[in-house]
């Protein structure tokens, strides 16, 4: 289990997890959390559309 957790400039906290099987590779959880972490994109910001 993965918990990603940051806070936006408002103050607001936001929260990713990611889950999986004991004997998932970690590489198979950290991926698709770092792809959510950079495609998430809060009202107001300049973010990467890549």
């Amino acid at each position: 289990m993965i918990d990603h957790r940051f806070r936006s400039t408002e103050g607001t906290i936001y929260a990713f997890i990611v889950i999986g099987p004991e004997a998932l590779p970690e590489h198979m959880t950290r991926e698709p959390l770092v792809m959510a972490v950079r495609s998430f994109c809060l009202k107001g910001m300049t973010c990467s559309k890549t």
